[in-house]
């Protein structure tokens, strides 16, 4: 699926909130090079100059692949499970089905990519699958040019110099496992049509228009995006219908949910809180979240 848009940068600085032990938090945003702009939707950094135990956003399900470079102290993640564990200073992130819940323990600085929905296969041999609800380290799936990777990234000391670094193992990654066959075709034409809020075209009609059955696209999906069609577009709707709660500030949120697919107040609210483990207006009026859902990046006349 060619994505043509040209983004640029756009830097966010969260305000301080009610909540004493929230800090403010550095958030940047920034476009991938040209030959890279159809797997990585953006590189993003987030900064902070304190040092001290912190609550940030809750970290809700997301149809994206992602790789984080710590470059400052690692998060402490706690799962809907309640399981706490540090995390390791390079990991990759899995297409999430739930949320997770986030600690710093000190000064914060990492960037990370976000890959496109069912672009990540492209980057590594194994099946998405396996990476879906799990965080593993980097060396788990790229050796030791992981580790290379994970170590010119620690001692880089601008954000250019950790992009151009990151672009150019991604490159060596691209060449190595780069895949151009029918499966990949058949599931970016229906990722693109299930990730469309408006879209009336079902999984069935899907299958029908490109010739193959639901099991064959459901076996393509559970390999190259890592859930099933079904889930995929659960969790689709789901963050798009959550970031324009966030970003327009809508209380009275009926009409969004009900241009994004869900059949009543009802629904979303069972589904939302299937997913994040509360209710909408508990977490979405919470202003931090409608910065940190802001991820849009908008045209730039330079680029």
């Amino acid at each position: 699926m060619k994505r043509d848009k040209i983004r640029s940068l756009l830097s966010l600085k969260i305000p301080k909130i009610h909540n004493e032990r929230m800090r403010e938090l550095n958030i940047s945003f920034i476009p991938p090079s040209k030959c890279l702009r159809e797997f990585i939707d953006c590189y993003w950094i987030w900064e902070s100059d304190e040092n001290s135990l912190t609550e940030l956003p809750r970290i809700l399900p997301s149809t994206n692949i992602e790789v984080v470079f710590y470059y400052q102290s690692p998060f402490i993640c706690t799962d809907h499970n309640n399981n706490s564990s540090k995390l390791p200073l390079a990991h990759i992130v899995g297409v999430q089905k739930t949320y997770m819940d986030l600690c710093a323990t000190g000064q914060i600085g990492l960037i990370a990519i976000r890959f496109l929905p069912g672009t990540f296969h492209q980057f590594c041999k194994e099946q998405i699958g396996e990476f879906t609800d799990h965080i593993c380290n980097i060396s788990e799936v790229w050796g030791q040019l992981g580790d290379e990777l994970q170590y010119k990234i620690h001692e880089a000391s601008t954000t250019q110099h950790r992009i151009d670094i990151i672009e150019h193992y991604l490159l060596l990654l691209l060449k190595s496992y780069y895949k151009n066959t029918t499966h990949q075709a058949i599931q970016s034409y229906a990722i693109n049509q299930l990730m469309q809020s408006n879209s009336k075209k079902t999984i069935p009609h899907i299958c029908n228009e490109v010739g193959i059955s639901q099991r064959q696209l459901q076996r393509i999906f559970n390999d190259l995006v890592g859930v099933s069609p079904k889930y995929f577009q659960k969790i689709s709707m789901f963050e798009n219908t959550s970031r324009t709660i966030c970003l327009l500030k809508e209380h009275e949120y009926l009409t969004i949910i009900l241009e994004n697919g869900y059949y009543d107040q009802a629904h979303f609210i069972n589904i939302f809180k299937q997913l994040s483990g509360t209710n909408p207006l508990s977490l979405l009026s919470k202003n931090f979240m409608s910065y940190f859902y802001n991820t849009v990046i908008t045209p730039s006349p330079n680029m």
